[in-house]
């Protein structure tokens, strides 16, 4: 399991000006995402992230991926990919950019058997 801890500082930089859409998402559209994504596990992977905003209740972001091939090594397997293109979590991440107060608490865990309800 890894925690990164994103600093109050990245409240200053505007990672897209615009929301991504599912169809627009490519996996170099932000290299923060793409960042985060290569820490994942190859097989089965949870994300789960604590968002706090200005007059507003924190946000909790919780994911879990599958890789459909885990016999896949190459640089960016399935689970990387989905996480890339979880317009849910880049788009939480550009708001608490913009409007976010404090640190972002972010956690990448590996998970021997994905829960299929969520």
């Amino acid at each position: 399991m890894q925690t990164i801890i994103l600093p109050e500082e990245l409240h200053e930089l505007d990672i897209s000006a615009n929301e991504i859409t599912k169809d627009e998402a490519q996996p170099s559209d932000d290299l923060m995402i793409c960042a985060l994504a290569h820490r994942l596990s190859v097989e089965n992977a949870m994300v789960t992230g604590v968002f706090a905003f200005k007059n507003s209740t924190p946000i909790r972001y919780r994911r879990s991926f599958r890789n459909r091939n885990s016999e896949d090594t190459s640089w960016y397997n399935d689970v990387q990919a989905n996480f890339v293109k979880d317009t849910v979590f880049t788009n939480l991440l550009s708001e608490w950019m913009k409007h976010g107060k404090g640190e972002a608490i972010i956690t990448l865990s590996h998970r021997r058997r994905p829960n299929l309800y969520e």
